[in-house]
């Protein structure tokens, strides 16, 4: 059976995720906070800036934070190389304070994991820097959802 998950069009970036909608609170149900992801593209000129970024995010003293190397596309990150972090909750404000500190002038989107793929790195993403729309797979991030026995309307 597959559930509909309808994504509002004016979610605001800091909004509260809990609460939203039937499906996003049936699989997150028994969560009290949320783990994130950080994505960072790394290309062109601001490739230095990723990487000094990347180091920054390195210092954080917490053995809850990964931070990945450098990875060439893959996965949904289909365009540029890119790396990544995983992070429980109670860092964000951490994470996000080197981020917004640090970035340069690189892109970066942190999301919530929430099991809903497309809407993690769409409606529930917050950028910092330009947003970089085109370096996803938004196809394969939506069959991710769809075998797992999600749809989007609409899209």
């Amino acid at each position: 059976m597959a559930i509909e998950v309808t994504l509002p069009v004016d979610l605001k970036p800091k909004q509260v995720f809990t609460g939203l909608y039937p499906v996003f609170n049936a699989l997150n149900k028994d969560r009290t906070s949320f783990d994130y992801h950080v994505h960072v593209p790394v290309f062109g000129a601001h490739a230095a800036d990723a990487e000094k970024l990347r180091l920054q995010l390195l210092t954080i003293k917490s053995d809850e934070l990964s931070v990945s190397r450098v990875w060439p596309p893959q996965g949904p990150h289909i365009i540029h190389p890119y790396f990544s972090g995983y992070f429980p909750g109670k860092l964000l404000e951490v994470v996000t304070e080197v981020v917004e500190k640090h970035r340069g002038e690189s892109s970066v989107m942190i999301h919530p994991i929430t099991g809903l793929q497309f809407a993690e790195h769409s409606c529930f993403a917050r950028w910092y820097g330009a947003k970089v729309p085109e370096a996803l797979d938004w196809e394969k991030l939506k069959k991710i959802d769809r075998d797992a026995g999600l749809t989007y309307p609409g899209l």
